[in-house]
């Protein structure tokens, strides 16, 4: 199974972001910005810094809020950070670059194969060829003569993430017109929010689990439409995750009641979020 690129974040943060970033993590809960800045080590940073980077991490989508003592924001992160460090990995990087040269490369091959123009297809395809061709490879590139009787060697292929996918039960909801790619708005001015808020969201999972007996927190990737319905829900997993609770999660987030949807310019959108499902 590939890596899923959605869930990667499409760039890398500053020292300062980090630094608020690595605090979320260690302190495993919705925090305000006087507790991020409770953390820092002397001499603190104003508390306008940090409200500062919380908001930039907010709209690079790094970090959600929610509002739970009067105007008072509480940050949660919505990527993990084992997922923000495979993606400073040189193969992941690397990989990542080779597959839109190729998917460029292979669009421009479909309009040259359409018109028939197969010494363009030829010089294309020695391009690609050279690009995905680590320079000091080209004497394992030749072919060598071996016994027939040889087995081929896959080469040894890049440890990943695991995502787990349910099947959506049927609800008997309107139509919705805006979950294709196309119109799923990534940069929505306000975020998807369960009604009620987090408190609600853990009063429902506490009541609703079918587990009792194990505890722990997994991470969902749902779209949510532009009506409020999730629409689709994956687990965020890796090799220590419980897989049993991750479908456990995914089963609450379609059985949820439909959220308060994205908006954007004043109208509901669909959009994808990462929440956190803790069974306590």
């Amino acid at each position: 199974m590939g890596i899923d690129e959605t869930c990667m974040p499409k760039e890398r943060l500053t020292h300062s972001e980090l630094q608020v970033m690595n605090i979320l993590w260690e302190m495993n809960h919705h925090a305000s910005t006087n507790e991020v800045l409770e953390r820092y080590d002397d001499p603190k940073p104003a508390y306008n810094t940090v409200s500062t980077i919380l908001t930039r991490l907010s709209k690079k989508g790094f970090v959600a809020y929610s509002k739970q003592e009067g105007k008072t924001y509480y940050y949660y992160p919505l990527l993990p950070k084992e997922r923000y460090n495979l993606s400073l990995q040189p193969q992941y990087r690397y990989l990542r670059t080779m597959c839109i040269v190729v998917a460029l490369m292979l669009s421009v091959i479909v309009v040259a194969v359409c018109i028939s123009n197969t010494a363009f297809v030829q010089r294309l395809r020695e391009s690609i060829e050279n690009i995905l061709m680590p320079q000091g490879d080209e004497q394992a590139a030749k072919p060598s003569v071996t016994n027939k009787k040889d087995k081929a060697v896959d080469p040894p292929s890049v440890q990943e993430d695991v995502t787990v996918k349910a099947t959506k039960p049927k609800r008997e909801k309107s139509i919705d017109t805006t979950t294709k790619q196309d119109d799923i708005c990534n940069n929505p001015s306000q975020q998807p929010e369960f009604k009620g808020g987090d408190a609600a969201m853990a009063s429902f999972v506490n009541k609703n689990k079918a587990i009792t007996d194990r505890k722990g927190r997994i991470y969902l990737r749902l779209l949510i439409n532009n009506t409020g319905m999730v629409k689709n829900a994956e687990a965020i997993t890796d090799e220590t995750t419980d897989m049993e609770l991750a479908s456990e999660a995914i089963r609450l987030a379609y059985a949820m009641p439909d959220w308060m949807p994205a908006r954007y310019e004043g109208k509901g959108v669909s959009t994808y979020i990462i929440i956190p499902i803790v069974f306590e």
